[in-house]
């Protein structure tokens, strides 16, 4: 099954323009010093800060899952889930993040289909880098966190929520980095009018298989404690980014659900641009 056309298309239009390398002399004027440090498309968040001037933008062009419970099931398919990434300092950088367009497909034991278009809240972000801001060595970030209600349900929550993601890297070689994101959220109930406590914690193992070629492999633990019922979620997830120039990538990833909570599975493909 595939996203309705036109929401795929407005997405995927500009996507080759962002590729698109810029100007060679504009590039040697104000070159990033920094390595390219986007934070798709793993699961988990990076601790790197991006450059004061040079502003990141990532997209997921595509994102599928589908979750089975009590004989029905759920596609949800979502398009332009956008974050900008900009430097107020060496260390600290704002994010904005906006799901442009969700779409989800519904089919009960019964056979009956429920079909929902919507767009998606807005996140504001604020990463404080603590320890080497390029990702380098080991590196450490706070990223507090609220989402705005600007969507409505299902892609949206339909009320406030916030939290806090402490991303953390350490290098142990040119290849291989350990990565640890952990978060803490008052997330929004089910019935979207309070809100309850969650936590989850991401473990991953980055590969730098090339210059150009780099894979994750990560393991995601969450713990949801909505009043109508809580919920354990266990994720095994594999991505993987292909670097077109040095300020930009095209990526894809799956992840799939380890326990009856999780979704069955996830299936994504988007791109990041440094300009």
């Amino acid at each position: 099954m595939i996203l309705p056309r036109l929401h795929a298309l407005a997405v995927a239009a500009p996507v080759m323009l962002v590729l698109a390398p810029a100007p060679a002399a504009a590039q040697a004027a104000d070159a990033p010093t920094r390595p390219y440090c986007p934070t798709r498309p793993s699961l988990g968040a990076g601790a790197c800060i991006t450059e004061i001037g040079h502003p990141m933008l990532e997209m997921g062009v595509a994102d599928w899952q589908r979750e089975t419970d009590d004989g029905g099931r759920t596609d949800t398919f979502l398009t332009g889930d956008t974050l900008v990434r900009v430097g107020l300092g060496d260390t600290t950088e704002v994010q904005l993040g906006w799901t442009a367009v969700g779409h989800v497909r519904e089919r009960d034991a019964t056979g009956m289909v429920d079909r929902r278009t919507r767009i998606g809240d807005v996140s504001l972000a604020l990463r404080q880098n603590l320890s080497n801001p390029d990702g380098s060595g080991f590196s450490l970030a706070l990223q507090p966190f609220v989402t705005l209600p600007v969507g409505r349900q299902p892609i949206g929550e339909g009320t406030w929520g916030a939290g806090l993601t402490v991303p953390m890297g350490y290098e142990l070689n040119d290849i291989v980095q350990l990565q640890l994101t952990a978060e803490v959220d008052a997330t929004p109930d089910e019935d979207g009018i309070g809100r309850h406590r969650a936590y989850s914690a991401i473990g991953g193992i980055a590969l730098t298989l090339s210059k150009a070629v780099s894979a994750t492999v990560e393991l995601s633990a969450a713990r949801d404690r909505d009043p109508d019922g809580a919920q354990t979620f266990l994720l095994a997830a594999l991505s993987g980014g292909y670097q077109v120039s040095d300020n930009a990538q095209i990526d894809c990833g799956t992840a799939i659900g380890l326990n009856a909570d999780s979704p069955a599975v996830r299936i994504f493909a988007g791109f990041s641009r440094r300009f």
